[in-house]
């Protein structure tokens, strides 16, 4: 049987879905906000660094956006998408 998700994966998938919604609702900053604190759990989660990254350009954020696209690409789980941030 597979086991019971850990209570950081728990808390990590909650703080993404939101993020994930307010993302498509435009609602940039609290979109960042939620990926910020799914980071705070799984502070290397490219799929993670990526959407924030996306959410920091859309509000017009590009430090912020290059960093965390500069970060997904050294971590380098996806493949070409840390560029095209």
């Amino acid at each position: 049987t597979m086991s019971e998700p850990a209570d950081w994966e728990v808390q990590r998938d909650e703080a993404k879905a939101a993020g994930d919604a307010a993302f498509r609702a435009k609602n940039f900053a609290h979109a960042i906000e939620s990926y910020t604190l799914a980071l705070s759990v799984d502070p290397d989660n490219a799929k993670l660094l990526s959407n924030r990254s996306a959410a920091y350009l859309a509000k017009n954020e590009k430090s912020n956006a290059l960093h965390d696209a500069q970060k997904c690409v050294e971590i380098g789980t996806m493949g070409n998408k840390g560029y095209s941030r």
